[in-house]
C-alpha cells in the first residue's frame, strides 16, 4: 500500500513540474544597484498570477555599501511608459501569443533621444522601492485558450554611462548625476513567470 502511495504522489509530482514548463526568473538585476520584478502589489517577487489579475512591476534599489555615498536610492532617467517594456507570453508550445491593441501600444520600440530637447523627455527617478500597477494579461493579449502560459518581461532604462560603460557610482550620487551627459540605454535580462487562464 505505501509503494502505492509512493508511486501515486511520485505520478502527481512528474505531471506537475512538466505542465510547469520553463523555470520562472522573477527577479533580475538590470544594473548592479537596480532589481526588476513582478508582484501583486507586496514588496516582494511573485512566479505566478491569475489572466485576470493585476500585474504590478517593482523597481528596487539595492545600493553598494561601499561607495562613498551609501544611501538607500539609486538614480537614473527611465523611457517614456510605452517604450520602457518589452514582453511576450508563450502558449505551452512556445508559440507567441498576439497582442490587443493595448498590448502593441505598451511594447513599442525605444527611440533614443537625438537632442537636448528629446533627452528632457526621459524623466529622472529616484528608484528606492517603487511598485507600480502595470497590467492584466487579458487586456493585452489574445488568450482565448485555458492553459499556464510564460510571461517574459523586459525592462529599459537609460542610465548614467562614462565611455560606454555603466558609472554604477554616478548612479548612486545625486550631485554626479545630475551634471551627468552621458546616458545609454540599459535592458534588463527578461523576468520569466506563469499565466494561469482558467
Amino acid at each position: 500500500m505505501k509503494l502505492l502511495i509512493l508511486l501515486f504522489n511520485s505520478i502527481i509530482l512528474l505531471r506537475t513540474l512538466a505542465a510547469l514548463g520553463s523555470p520562472a526568473t522573477n527577479l533580475v538585476y538590470v544594473t548592479p544597484n537596480i532589481k526588476f520584478f513582478l508582484t501583486s502589489f507586496h514588496p516582494f517577487p511573485q512566479s505566478e498570477f491569475r489572466s485576470d489579475e493585476m500585474i504590478h512591476f517593482a523597481v528596487a534599489a539595492e545600493p553598494e555599501s561601499r561607495s562613498e555615498n551609501p544611501t538607500n536610492a539609486v538614480y537614473c532617467r527611465v523611457f517614456p511608459f510605452k517604450q520602457a517594456y518589452d514582453f511576450r507570453l508563450l502558449d505551452e508550445k512556445g508559440q507567441e501569443i498576439a497582442k490587443t491593441r493595448n498590448g502593441l501600444e505598451y511594447s513599442q520600440p525605444p527611440k533614443l533621444p537625438k537632442n537636448i530637447v528629446e533627452f528632457l523627455k526621459f524623466k529622472p527617478t529616484i528608484v528606492m522601492c517603487n511598485i507600480f500597477p502595470f497590467f492584466r494579461p487579458d487586456e493585452w493579449f489574445k488568450i482565448r485558450k485555458k492553459g499556464i502560459y510564460d510571461l517574459e518581461v523586459r525592462i529599459r532604462i537609460y542610465a548614467p554611462m562614462t565611455n560606454g560603460v555603466l558609472d554604477s557610482a554616478t548612479m548612486l550620487d545625486f550631485q554626479k548625476f545630475r551634471k551627468c551627459t552621458e546616458f545609454g540605454m540599459v535592458v534588463s535580462d527578461p523576468v520569466r513567470v506563469k499565466v494561469i487562464k482558467k
